[in-house]
């Protein structure tokens, strides 16, 4: 094994863990050489780093290449697809090809903190039944520059979510929205192949967390282990909060929307299934009436005279608190209805 090997401690027991970092690029040359770096520069330095190029059009493949060449003693496996698989698609490639007992997930433009390989390391030892890891993060701008407020206050990660999650209530947090970003995630790769292959429609992140925690539990550090990019060319970003950001929301969750999202928990509730869920596990019945609260949502952007009296049924059951974000969600879905009857009229 090779001397940057991590040694955890299980149970009393040393037990050499090895470690694999999964990285995807695609069009990363600008910040893809100080990611690299941050992770050359860990105090337990991963056994191996695997990158799944999407085809890109820049100088990537050269700076990973120079990044290999300075560092001859960490495993570097570059490999360019075929074809364009897109983000989801392109980390279960590299998911597949990593061979380390942990795979740490990473995207191509933030920056590691110095302890982070050895504080998820340290925790997986410290509990042999957690399958997944995730952080907070620090947030910086396009230039590195530090951003207010912090990974998990982006995505709505509220201090009882955080102490409802490390108190074993994680798939409630997960019901309402996902709090789990790639970034700063990893995984036990025996548990991570049970994941395989990523369900299609699903953000590779929030499907590994919502699986594996239904199977059994994973872990959040409120100490920030990664520094998050925002920036305008992101697949995938923070939620921004404020009246311009409902908006926004209210503009993509259009009744086509809904209806892919039901669609895909109910592939989700398909999926665990096949993967040895008790039959008196509450979670089935759950996505059932969430997929359901998904289904009406989509029902009032097409008929809109009904919105109000489906909106208000759903708020007294308490759907919105237990399936979204309580009345955050409520008023985007009457912004998109408002935007739908406004669309209509524009025809």
């Amino acid at each position: 094994m090779s001397p940057t090997l991590s040694v955890l401690e299980s149970r009393g027991a040393a037990a050499p863990v090895s470690i694999s970092v999964a990285m995807t690029t695609y069009n990363g040359a600008r910040y893809v050489a100080a990611q690299l770096e941050s992770i050359a520069a860990q105090t337990c330095r991963p056994d191996e780093l695997v990158i799944g190029d999407d085809q890109s059009r820049d100088d990537t493949a050269a700076v990973v290449g120079a990044f290999a060449q300075r560092h001859p003693g960490m495993a570097v496996r570059f490999e360019r697809n075929r074809e364009r698989l897109g983000s989801t698609r392109n980390f279960e490639q590299v998911a597949r090809r990593c061979r380390g007992d942990l795979v740490v997930f990473a995207d191509q433009d933030d920056l590691w903190l110095p302890q982070r390989l050895a504080r998820v390391a340290a925790t997986f030892a410290a509990n042999a039944d957690a399958s997944y890891v995730f952080s907070d993060g620090l947030l910086i701008d396009e230039d590195g520059d530090a951003v207010t407020g912090t990974l998990f206050s982006s995505v709505g990660f509220t201090s009882a979510e955080q102490a409802a999650y490390r108190n074993g209530d994680g798939l409630r947090v997960l019901l309402r929205h996902n709090v789990v970003t790639g970034a700063a995630l990893a995984v036990r790769r025996a548990d991570l192949i049970r994941t395989l292959p990523f369900e299609p429609g699903w953000i590779h992140d929030y499907f590994i967390a919502f699986l594996l925690e239904a199977m059994g539990r994973g872990i959040c550090l409120a100490e920030p282990l990664i520094r998050y990019r925002c920036h305008r060319n992101q697949q995938v970003g923070v939620a921004r909060q404020g009246l311009a950001q409902a908006l926004a929301y209210a503009r993509k969750q259009t009744a086509a929307y809904c209806r892919r999202e039901a669609q895909n928990f109910q592939a989700l509730r398909a999926r665990l299934a096949t993967r040895g869920l008790a039959p008196t596990h509450p979670l089935p019945a759950t996505l059932d009436d969430k997929c359901r609260f998904i289904i009406q949502r989509a029902r009032m952007r097409t008929e809109p005279l009904s919105a109000p009296g489906l909106l208000w049924r759903a708020l007294r059951r308490g759907d919105y608190v237990r399936y979204g974000l309580g009345w955050r969600q409520a008023v985007v879905d009457l912004m998109a209805v408002a935007l739908a009857v406004r669309a209509r009229h524009h025809r």
